[in-house]
């Protein structure tokens, strides 16, 4: 029996090829962790807590699942401004090496240059 709940309670793995997971959006996935600072989802993210508190079991039968779908979308959105945030940053930083560096052609001659 307890061999039985260890299996019934272990969370089901979608299986799913890489070119499915491309052309349709995989739901199966779970959200990020809600305790984290979501600053731009926190309304959704206190209405999705609410909806499970205030429905213990209708949870379990997709009573939360529209509020759920609205916070996931807001944390793509989120996501994808924090990789533009990112992408910019990378960019400056690569630009600042780029600009400090200095060739190595040019440094060797003046060190041999007073013999």
């Amino acid at each position: 029996m307890r061999n039985f709940v260890r299996r019934w309670l272990r969370p089901q793995k979608a299986k799913v090829l890489v070119s499915e997971r491309r052309e349709t959006s995989l739901t199966l996935a779970m959200h990020p962790p809600l305790f984290q600072a979501h600053p731009l989802c926190q309304p959704q993210v206190e209405s999705f807590t609410r909806c499970h508190v205030d429905h213990p079991v209708a949870k379990f039968f997709n009573a939360c699942g529209d509020l759920e779908l609205e916070m996931n979308a807001c944390f793509k959105e989120e996501k994808n401004m924090r990789r533009q945030l990112n992408t910019q940053r990378g960019t400056v930083a690569l630009f600042k090496m780029t600009v400090h560096k200095q060739p190595a052609t040019e440094a060797a001659p003046a060190e041999t240059g007073g013999k």
